[in-house]
C-alpha cells in the first residue's frame, strides 16, 4: 500500500488503517479503502489516474455513489439529519 500522509478517511474520519480488510462473502477478504475518481472524468469503475480525489472508506465511497456525487444531495442529506 502507497503512503497516506493522514491515514483517516477526510469524510468520516475513520481510521483507514484499522479497517484496512474486511471479511466478505464466503470467507473471501476484499479491502475496505478504496480510491476515489470523479465519474464525470471516467464513468466506467476505473479510473485514467487524472481525476482521482483520494482514499476514502468503502462506505463513504458507497454513499457517494448513491446520491451520484451530487452536492446538492449531500447538503440536503446534512440538513435533514440536523432537524
Amino acid at each position: 500500500m502507497a503512503f497516506i500522509a493522514d491515514p483517516t478517511c477526510p469524510i468520516c474520519k475513520t481510521d483507514l488503517m484499522e479497517v484496512q480488510r474486511v471479511k466478505a462473502d464466503r470467507g473471501k477478504w476484499r479491502t475496505n479503502i478504496t480510491v476515489d475518481h470523479d465519474h464525470t472524468c471516467c464513468p466506467k469503475s476505473d479510473s485514467c489516474g487524472r481525476c482521482i480525489r483520494g482514499i476514502i472508506c468503502r462506505n463513504c465511497n458507497n454513499a457517494l455513489g448513491y446520491i451520484h456525487d451530487n452536492p446538492a444531495t449531500a447538503l440536503a442529506i446534512a440538513n435533514y439529519l440536523q432537524t
